[in-house]
């Protein structure tokens, strides 16, 4: 009997493994093809990843496609995609966040980072990017310059 309850636990682990690992997988797809449609300039991607109700987000796009080549180099942000668990008024999902740091070589003074956050959602599919968040301000970040003959 202990034998066969010791099976069924192993039997569970190793599917609920699988689901969690086919999840973040396709967690990471999303997250390629979203910053391809970015890369490339491709809206109706966008728009089929990223739900836009009122097209308000679109500011989103447009500060990343106009800021690609600083916020993802040599695709960086490809590299380093770490999934993590969250929950929200009661509801498990997962995130990914990205630093979006940018030279500042000025002594003394604190680079203006901005943290992206694509949120998922297993009810609306992780295909699909449920929420995105982009804190910090994006205007003076964009602002920043380095200082000349650094």
């Amino acid at each position: 009997m202990k034998n066969l309850i010791l099976l069924f636990v192993v039997f569970v682990s190793t599917i609920s493994c699988k689901t969690i690992d086919s999840d973040n997988e396709q967690i990471k797809k999303t997250v390629h093809f979203f910053l391809n449609s970015i890369k490339k300039d491709d809206t109706l991607t966008y728009k089929n990843i990223y739900k836009l109700d009122d097209g308000g987000d679109m500011y989103y796009f447009n500060f990343l496609k106009r800021n690609y080549s600083k916020i993802n180099p040599n695709n960086t942000l490809l590299k380093n995609i770490k999934i993590k668990d969250t929950v929200d008024i009661g509801v498990h999902q997962k995130y990914v966040m990205f630093t979006l740091k940018k030279p500042n070589y000025k002594p003394f003074e604190t680079n203006q980072d901005l943290r992206l956050y694509l949120m998922f959602w297993k009810k609306n599919g992780y295909n699909k990017i449920y929420q995105m968040y982009l804190i910090g301000d994006t205007p003076k970040w964009e602002d920043q310059k380095p200082l000349e003959g650094y």
